[in-house]
Parts: C-alpha cells; structure tokens; sequence
C-alpha cells in the first residue's frame, strides 16, 4: 500500500492511522494483496475505507453492541465467522470484535506477533484432513462442519455418528440417504449416490484410508 493510500484513509475515516498498521501496510501490503492473506487482512486503502464506513452505519453488525465503535478501533480485516480483527486507537495490541456481543477479545500484543501467530503460521501449513464419514478416505478438513463434498465419494459431512449412520437426519438435498447406504453405495459403484457419479475422482495417493 502506497503512502497516498495510507494517507486516504486516515482522511476518508478522520483517525490517525496506527503507526503499526501504517509501517506494516507501507513494506508488505503488496505482498498480503497478492497473497492468500488478502482475504483476511485488507491491503486496498478503499476496502479499509469501505468496510470501516460500512459497519458504522446503525443497521450494520457491529452498531448494536458496540455503539460508535470507531471512536476506539480501527477495522483492519474479518475472518471466517465475519468477525472483524481491529487494532485500538490507543493500544499496540490486536482485538476481535462481532455482532456477538461477547466483547473484545484480545488477540494479540502486537500486530507483528498477530500475523505470525494468527494469519502466517496456521495458512502456510499443510491443512490437517481427517477421514470421510464415507469413503474413509483423507478428504475432510479438520474444523469445518460442512466442508463441501467430498471429492472421493460425493458425500458432505454433515454431523452424523455411529450411532445414528442408519437415519435419514441430513441437513442437504440428499438427507434421504442413510449413512449406512451411502457407504454401501460407494462399495458398489464408487459414490455415495448412483445420481452423482460424474463428480467424483479416485484418491490421491495422500488421501487413502489409513490402515
């Protein structure tokens, strides 16, 4: 990010831009745009403007439960839940702030330790899988209830057990299906469900069951 863009937000919010946004914005913001980071962090001096005017608005998330929020924080990105990470105007430290109400969580000392920590590490590693409720095979991230379908099998994770493998109880268009038969089903002919047998993929070396 440019020193003018820098500069556009400050005037286009009315704040002083946090020394460490600014440094860390000035050396790396092409790199965080260029990169999976930008989904996060925002690296576009009109994207901050944007989102920060946005959530001031009174029918916006973030109005309610914490009234005049920006006269404290300044929003620097969102995560998967559409909570927004923020640096407060008289703090060095990272908060997470949402419509929650649950109050401020403090994420970090320092936006430094925050992208080591938060963002960096956890997206540079090899996502862990685990095996599909299914196929068995390595195709499932770990932490996301519903993580698309699985590419081996077609089926989406969606909650159910052991114990209850034999009930129609899914939340998709398939819920019809038991998990008994859809693994029947993929012994059979590859798939979860006979309908969807030009989606699927054999696993990936990586991706077979462990024995």
């Amino acid at each position: 990010m440019t020193e003018e863009g820098l500069n556009r937000i400050a005037g286009g919010l009315g704040i002083a831009v946090p020394t460490a946004y600014r440094e860390l914005m000035f050396a790396r913001g092409e790199e965080f745009r260029a990169s999976q980071l930008g989904s996060y962090l925002w690296a576009r001096a009109n994207e901050v403007i944007i989102e920060n005017l946005r959530e001031r608005d009174p029918r916006c998330s973030l109005y309610d439960p914490y009234p005049r929020w920006w006269k404290e924080y300044f929003l620097i990105g969102t995560d998967d839940d559409n909570d927004y990470f923020c640096l407060r105007l008289d703090d060095p430290a990272v908060y997470k702030i949402g419509s929650d109400d649950s109050g401020p969580e403090k994420l970090a000392e320092s936006l430094a330790a925050f992208l080591n920590t938060e963002l960096i590490e956890p997206r540079l590693a090899t996502p862990t899988k685990y095996a599909c409720a299914c196929c068995s095979c390595l195709t499932v991230l770990r932490g996301k209830k519903h993580s698309g379908c699985c590419p081996v099998c077609w089926w989406q994770e969606d909650g159910r057990s052991e114990a209850d493998a034999d009930q129609f109880i899914g939340e998709f268009e398939w819920g019809d299906i038991s998990l008994t038969q859809a693994r029947a089903n993929y012994k059979s002919f590859g798939v979860f469900s006979e309908e969807y047998k030009g989606f699927v993929r054999a696993p990936k070396p990586e991706e077979l069951p462990r024995s």
